[in-house]
């Protein structure tokens, strides 16, 4: 409980950065005038939802339309559920038209909502969809449609979808390694990075952060750091989160430090809780979103339901009750806890005058930010910023991490505003000019009073002025 109380702190280590941002106007002149206001449109941490496809959906065109606007208000990311999974996405040999384009709509809206990074799962090793026809093939055949089959997909979404569990449940689910051996298991990453060099791959695995004993998180562990020394190409570790009852805290820190000592980001997916009741349903999730979001080990989390209708069911009872959405489309507490922490408690919004120097300085939240700028004049200076961690942020081994965060020294960051600047005066100049225009206006008042003083002498007592040569007019002896 006492590491949960200081969660705040971890967050404003980990998540938060100091920022100094510049504008400076189409001189490359500060803009130290105006008001200027920046506010956190999209966390850098990405939170997402399991995105069902229209096929695989079973919704009316209503319902899917309602669900994918009620997706867009809560997320800023997702995984493609169930669709890129091989039986779905290739029902018979070459049958992938219409998966392909399934996953494509589904990309094609994202982008509509400027979301950031997108899953996928590829594989679970034919443990799902026995009759599928990838478990009738002999393993030289199957080493070599799973190689066309990663080359072929992955090479159709590069740089569409940045992460990918190539292969779920390798631990429990090992049909085909157990059949063909552990090198198809690893040529999948092979064949993957081949096809999508730039894509984050990971293993998945189920039951790491929910059991009381650490064996799965151990056994996770060593399988992981097998995969690199091995030289599999492996950036990430992914973990599914489906909670039968409430979350325990304890448990799932020291689960998460386990697999922290890989030294690899992780990705909690499928985050579900079952079997409670509405109010303690939306407690339980704000309880595990502050631990994951406070530990410096997790890169992100994707929840696994949106809505009971359409919600997984529950492993041991059946029910659908992990939506943050009833059947009915009513909004349940979990809605409300999950907006108040990522749109208020975890937000960021400043508005001030600028400095002397056209800055602005505060703590914030890495994302993308909107900024707006108004001059005394009614100029408007707007547009978006990337506010992100410094390269170096997160890449010391755990417990050397210095100053980071806000407690680290401000970036600068420099915004150009297309308008022509006031006339600028430098600071340093203001005390000589003020003492410059005294004495000119001490000069004219003499001068005023001498003026009156001879008006009205005689010609002859008037001050005559001793005539000068001009430099031109000098002449040498």
């Amino acid at each position: 409980m006492a590491w949960l109380q200081r969660a705040p702190e971890r967050v404003r280590r980990r998540r938060m950065g100091k920022f100094r941002v510049t504008f400076y106007d189409a001189d490359d002149w500060p803009v130290d005038y105006g008001m200027a206001s920046v506010a956190l449109a999209r966390h850098h941490f990405p939170l997402g939802v399991n995105v069902k496809t229209r096929p695989l959906s079973a919704m009316s065109a209503e319902d899917y339309l309602w669900y994918l606007r009620t997706i867009g208000r809560h997320f800023w990311s997702g995984a493609i559920e169930q669709q890129l999974m091989w039986p779905s996405y290739e029902p018979s040999p070459g049958d992938v038209a219409t998966g392909q384009k399934a996953v494509d709509d589904v990309l094609a809206w994202s982008n509509s909502q400027h979301w950031g990074p997108f899953s996928a799962t590829l594989l679970d090793g034919g443990h799902t969809h026995k009759d599928h026809w990838s478990n009738q093939l002999a393993c030289n055949d199957l080493k070599q449609r799973l190689h066309e089959r990663i080359a072929r997909d992955l090479s159709h979404f590069r740089g569409k979808i940045q992460l990918y569990q190539v292969w779920d449940g390798a631990l429990h689910w090992r049909d085909w390694i157990n059949r063909c051996g552990e090198n198809l298991f690893f040529d999948a990453f092979r064949w993957a990075q081949q096809a999508d060099p730039s894509a984050v791959l990971c293993s998945s695995e189920s039951s790491v952060l929910t059991t009381l004993t650490l064996t799965n998180a151990e056994s996770y562990h060593n399988l992981v750091y097998r995969l690199k020394d091995q030289g599999v190409p492996i950036r990430a570790v992914c973990v599914s989160a489906v909670f039968e009852g409430p979350v325990d805290a304890s448990t799932v820190k020291h689960r998460l430090d386990v697999l922290h000592e890989l030294h690899l980001p992780v990705y909690i997916t499928d985050f579900s809780i079952h079997d409670l009741d509405p109010s303690k349903h939306a407690y339980e999730l704000e309880k595990f979103l502050r631990i994951a979001f406070s530990h410096e080990a997790v890169a992100g989390i994707t929840l696994g339901d949106l809505w009971d209708r359409s919600a997984t069911p529950s492993p041991r009872t059946g029910q659908r009750m992990s939506g943050l959405y009833a059947a009915s489309k009513q909004a349940k507490p979990a809605a409300q806890r999950l907006d108040k922490l990522w749109k208020d408690e975890w937000h960021t919004s400043v508005q001030k005058k600028l400095n002397s120097d056209g800055s602005l300085t505060f703590d914030g939240y890495y994302g993308q930010y909107s900024y707006h700028l108004t001059s005394d004049d009614g100029k408007v200076c707007a547009g978006s910023v990337d506010l992100l961690p410094r390269s170096d942020d997160g890449s010391a081994p755990r417990g050397e991490w210095g100053q980071r965060g806000a407690e680290a020294e401000a970036q600068t960051f420099v915004i150009k505003c297309d308008w022509e600047g006031h006339l600028h005066v430098p600071v340093w100049t203001t005390p000589a000019a003020l003492a410059l225009a005294f004495v000119s206006c001490l000069g004219w008042c003499w001068r005023q009073k001498a003026a009156l003083k001879n008006k009205g002498r005689p010609a002859h007592m008037q001050p005559t002025r001793v005539p000068t040569r001009s430099p031109r007019e000098v002449t040498r002896v």
